[in-house]
């Protein structure tokens, strides 16, 4: 195995209370096959409805030293030991999920608000995001004063009616229409999709021009560019799959857990073998899965060229991952540009 990081493992624990862990973080080392767990997380001032609710970690990223790691309604900070230090809300960071970290500025998933936030990590301030409703347009929106402008059924940016000059504007509604779950930026694109949708998108920084293309299989996990194609989750069908010019050309199978599974129960919701997170080198593919577990995959091979496996408790389950520490810049990492579909 070569170039392979430490990863950083966040999971959810479902169906808990307050006072209770509802997830962790753990430091996984592929290469030697171990797991250490570094934080119980037991923040209390979440929503305890339903069975995930609010419980658990999401998207994280390293910064300059510090772990910034995605809370349901908050951006956590933590120092090197993991404890708290800080924290950043705003009002339409609601229903977080991956986080991707380009340069200094951190693209934050708000799936309740079909958005994506950006966090400016030096000035640290909330700037322009982007909302996409299913087959509506993209919209800019600032986070602080989140209006939109509307549209008619043409597609077109409706006028005020007491200023003619003037697009007509509303407040930001709560739509979750797309469900997302993953964020990706290269070469000045932002690659995103849901577990609701049937394309992958692609805004252009730049020009705010967006594409798309459909994926072999809809409603994923974690899909984005790699290589010469995307790759990506199928949560609940328990696989893994790698397409390239709208073709599947890899799929792998979540391995069944080893040991007895504990906590299952068929009042609750939580599944075995649900996969979700990822992490990419040159040469790898790296997911989570319930019980947590981590397993690494390679395009030469069908099974797992590594597992490590962190619980045997159904109710925990791997939420979001990202490198301990960063792998070295890899020529043809991602080297492939969304096309247009036709």
């Amino acid at each position: 195995m070569s170039n392979v990081p430490k990863i950083l493992v966040s999971s959810v624990i479902r169906s808990t209370n307050r006072g209770d862990s509802h997830g962790g973080l753990y430091i996984v080392d592929m290469e030697k096959g171990t797991s250490e767990q570094v934080l119980d997380w037991n923040y209390p001032n979440i929503s305890w409805d339903s069975g995930g609710g609010d419980r658990g970690l999401r998207g994280l990223q390293f910064y300059e030293g510090e772990l910034y790691a995605a809370g349901a309604r908050a951006l956590f900070v933590f120092n090197e030991n993991y404890e708290l230090v800080r924290q950043y809300r705003t009002n339409m960071l609601v229903g977080t999920h991956e986080t991707f970290l380009s340069n200094d500025l951190l693209f934050c998933i708000a799936n309740v608000y079909d958005s994506i936030l950006v966090f400016n990590l030096k000035e640290k301030v909330w700037g322009l995001g982007a909302q996409h409703v299913l087959n509506g347009p993209v919209v800019l929106i600032d986070p602080e004063a989140p209006q939109v402008p509307e549209f008619d059924e043409r597609g077109q940016i409706m006028v005020d009616e007491n200023d003619p000059e003037m697009a007509k504007w509303s407040m930001v509604e709560e739509s979750d229409t797309m469900h997302l779950d993953s964020v990706s930026v290269h070469n000045d694109w932002m690659f995103y999709a849901g577990s609701t949708t049937e394309h992958i998108y692609a805004l252009n920084l730049n020009t705010n021009q967006c594409i798309q293309q459909r994926l072999v299989h809809p409603d994923t996990h974690n899909a984005q560019p790699w290589r010469d194609g995307i790759v990506f989750n199928r949560s609940i069908e328990s696989e893994t799959c790698y397409q390239k010019e709208g073709k599947l050309v890899k799929t792998w199978k979540t391995p069944a857990h080893p040991n007895q599974i504990t906590n299952f129960s068929h009042f609750d919701h939580a599944r075995v073998g649900y996969t979700r997170g990822m992490v990419l080198t040159k040469d790898y593919v790296i997911v989570g899965t319930s019980p947590a577990s981590v397993h690494m995959f390679s395009t030469d091979s069908e099974s797992p060229v590594q597992s490590v496996h962190i619980s045997d408790d159904v109710r925990n389950s791997v939420c979001c991952m990202c490198p301990l520490t960063e792998p070295e810049p890899e020529e043809g990492f991602v080297n492939w540009v969304l096309p247009q579909e036709e």
